[in-house]
């Protein structure tokens, strides 16, 4: 059975039918329709879900979920869809999700401009059910494929050496002082 966890700022968490699932779609769309028929499908597909209905709250699920990929809307109120992405790939946790942009707009600067922002993929309204599916397994398959961020693993490795560089040379001059 179904069951819907609803936390702060219109954030729905679905979980699936299969309790086992292991991949965790984030959708962001304001529309609350779309957003529970995309939700029922990937859950229908063995996915977890989370809904969000505006940016901020995408965000703020993308940062407590840490979702395998995201299905984002691209016209929201508030803060767009770029914007949402713009402030998903700015966030070391977040950067690497891949996102899949949905929207009515199927002019080419529009495609482009996503492509641009990063997405994995870009998915015109009305789009069809296996179109989502397959453009989420896509970009899960190409994340798995991809290597580690070695940049970030680089900046965590630095940053712990210094963490503890500081500590034993605090300890050094406590121990001189003595």
């Amino acid at each position: 059975m179904q069951s819907e966890v609803v936390h702060g700022h219109g954030l729905a968490v679905d979980e699936p039918d299969d309790p086992t699932a292991q991949r965790r779609v984030l959708v962001i769309d304001d529309d609350r329709g779309v957003a529970q028929v995309l939700a029922i499908r990937l859950r229908s597909a063995g996915y977890a879900t989370t809904i969000a209905h505006d940016g901020a709250s995408g965000l703020e699920a993308a940062e407590m979920e840490l979702p395998d990929a995201i299905l984002l809307d691209m016209r929201m109120p508030g803060l767009d869809g770029l914007e949402t992405n713009a402030r998903l790939k700015h966030h070391e946790r977040l950067r690497d999700i891949p996102v899949v942009f949905l929207s009515a707009n199927v002019q080419d600067s529009a495609r482009h401009a996503a492509f641009a922002a990063g997405a994995a993929a870009y998915l015109v309204k009305p789009y069809e059910p296996s179109e989502v599916l397959e453009a989420i397994a896509n970009a899960l398959d190409a994340r798995a494929r991809t290597p580690v961020n070695h940049r970030s693993v680089q900046r965590t490795a630095e940053s712990t050496a210094e963490s503890t560089t500081a500590r034993f040379e605090a300890k050094e001059v406590s121990h001189e002082s003595s």
